[in-house]
């Protein structure tokens, strides 16, 4: 099986932006849950409203960035 040299480096590109985004998201979803449990036990204050929505959108964009990547996977299936 032949695999298309423009494909595969599309690929190889959206896997890097995916696990980039996909760590700061990571990070952020830690950092908010940190917070909860902090709050929780009355040592800290709650997560930001722009905290929650900075992790949501993180991991929609880390979502729809692995969507692609799938994509252009199956894409390369004859």
């Amino acid at each position: 099986m032949e695999i298309d040299p423009k494909v595969f480096e599309t690929w190889k590109q959206l896997y890097s932006r995916w696990s980039t985004v996909h760590n700061r998201a990571r990070k952020a979803r830690f950092d908010a849950n940190i917070a909860l449990l902090k709050c929780a036990y009355g040592v800290g204050p709650p997560p930001t409203r722009w905290q929650l929505v900075r992790a949501k959108r993180l991991e929609d964009d880390a979502e729809m960035l692995r969507l692609e990547m799938d994509a252009k996977i199956l894409s390369l299936l004859p």
